[in-house]
């Protein structure tokens, strides 16, 4: 068999060629967006301070993961609030659909599977409940406007289409929104978008309303008087570099149970983690796990007194109901930190992985924060959070 091996000889031509390649995408992208929105009521221009002038109906495109769609909340309410007959819709999947329900100030969410493929779907979709006035794409996590999002925004009838400049795809806005530098947090990001329609302040915390029998549920599985302290730990969370070590969260929870013998501890997971959160009940000496709903689980925190918790959607919910908490940070996350939450940050002093924690560093951290309930007797904690790296955390 004759084999015919092709050596590049200039180690720069791969780069080359993909850079062109990618240029071609870009320019038939281009093309293809540009006939779109000759086709759109997309107006070409906008003058100063036109969004503000009057009410607008409004379709805010919210994808992300939860607890990126929590940070997203204040702005979605800024803008719904920036004038009285501002009317907001909120396109997002069904894990995120259900933060909204309630709200007042969002009339309805247009749900979506998260990785569906069908542009033309979303199209029909959006274009069912509108025409709206103006589309803001808060997908800013994706390099350049994504063609899911152009499709609602050719649905939603909009005539202004708002959304982050300098992200590879300016053409398609014409209220674009500053890019902001590294050091902006997540919220500051997103509350960018709501500067267009005239807001100059807006509250910082995401809202959230649960139900009566929500308020009862969670109630049902605390199990314990009401004065007893009550405890939720939650274990799961997205993506390895936020994973810590069940044995670690076992030792955790049994000095929590020495610590407050008479509170109620609820241990909480995600059903992929049901044998992981099995096994650290079972190691710490509680009773088992609870699996809650998205909604049960935001019960829960609402009516707890103390909240245990990697970096997650969690510590959003904690902030909303400014529930005393201690979680555990990567290094250099501070962005996506929860806003004003009182309580202490454990942070890590790698950024792919939470295992420079270590439990004395999470006990003491719980001791403090038990010991500002203790001294406080009752008054709220401070609202600012002590941050500390896990290395300068002593046991008290």
């Amino acid at each position: 068999m004759l084999r015919v091996q092709l050596t590049n000889s200039d180690p720069g031509m791969g780069g080359r060629m993909m850079r062109v390649l990618k240029g071609v995408e870009e320019l038939g992208r281009r093309s293809l967006f540009n006939a779109l929105l000759t086709a759109s009521r997309r107006q070409s221009s906008v003058e100063p301070g036109e969004l503000s002038r009057q009410g607008r109906r409004v379709l805010f495109i919210a994808e992300d993961a939860v607890g990126d769609t929590l940070l997203s909340m204040p702005a979605i309410r800024a803008i719904a609030e920036a004038h009285p007959n501002n009317i907001v819709d909120v396109a997002t999947w069904p894990a995120a659909a259900c933060l909204f329900e309630n709200v007042p100030y969002v009339r309805r969410t247009i749900v979506f599977p998260r990785y569906d493929k069908r542009r033309r779907h979303a199209f029909q979709a959006v274009r069912r409940h509108g025409p709206y006035d103006a589309v803001v794409d808060g997908m800013v996590l994706r390099r350049h406007v994504r063609s899911r999002s152009l499709a609602m925004m050719l649905g939603s009838g909009a005539r202004f289409w708002i959304g982050e400049k300098d992200r590879g795809s300016d053409y398609v806005l014409n209220v674009p929104t500053p890019r902001p530098d590294d050091a902006t947090t997540h919220l500051d990001r997103m509350l960018g978008f709501a500067t267009p329609f005239g807001c100059a302040d807006a509250p910082r915390r995401p809202h959230l309303v649960t139900t009566p029998a929500e308020r009862l549920g969670a109630r049902s599985v605390w199990n314990v008087e009401s004065r007893a302290l009550r405890i939720l730990v939650n274990l799961s969370t997205n993506g390895p570099e936020r994973r810590w070590d069940p044995t670690r969260f076992a030792a955790t929870i049994a000095h929590l149970r020495r610590r407050r013998p008479g509170a109620s501890i609820v241990i909480v997971a995600l059903e992929r983690d049901r044998l992981l959160a099995e096994f650290v009940a079972s190691a710490a000496g509680e009773p088992g796990v609870h699996l809650p709903t998205l909604r049960g689980l935001i019960a829960l925190v609402e009516s707890a007194d103390l909240i245990v918790s990697p970096d997650t959607s969690v510590c959003h919910m904690a902030s909303a109901f400014r529930r005393p908490l201690v979680s555990l940070h990567n290094a250099g996350k501070e962005q996506w930190g929860p806003y004003e939450t009182p309580g202490v940050r454990v942070i890590a002093p790698e950024v792919d992985t939470l295992d420079g924690i270590a439990v004395r560093d999470v006990t003491a951290a719980i001791d403090r924060v038990l010991n500002e309930m203790v001294l406080r007797a009752g008054a709220p904690l401070p609202s600012t959070p002590f941050e500390a790296r896990a290395a300068d955390l002593a046991v008290s």
